[in-house]
């Protein structure tokens, strides 16, 4: 509810239909953040991650995916709920990532090639 703090993107509600992840802006940089749908209870996630782009959660709402960049290098992580630092899954650029509904892949598209075109790639969150 701060005035200097904005959302960016799409909102990706929890499968549990009570939270919704965010990325927030505030002091010019972008932040994970998890909030109960009335936006009450925000909760900043790994500070060690620059989110971007969309969002989505596992199926146990247990982890958020996210492209962005950690330590200045660009990739797909995962970060778990309980304040954990990220996991990467993907080093380089990716964008948009889903994770299917059986938890078993993350589909996410590529850098974009010649004629602007990407593939559609993707990871086991394992």
């Amino acid at each position: 509810h701060a005035s200097d703090d904005a959302i960016e993107g799409p909102v990706a509600v929890a499968p549990d239909e009570q939270r919704a992840a965010v990325i927030v802006r505030r002091d010019q940089r972008a932040r994970l953040a998890v909030l109960s749908l009335d936006g009450s209870g925000v909760q900043t996630l790994s500070p060690d991650i620059v989110p971007e782009g969309t969002l989505d959660w596992s199926a146990d709402g247990q982890w958020i995916v996210s492209s962005g960049t950690a330590a200045g290098a660009a990739g797909i992580f995962k970060v778990p709920i309980d304040g954990g630092g990220p996991v990467r899954l993907v080093s380089g650029r990716g964008d948009s990532p889903v994770w299917s509904p059986d938890g078993e892949l993350i589909v996410y598209t590529g850098p974009v090639l010649s004629g602007g075109v990407s593939r559609i790639l993707g990871v086991r969150p394992d």
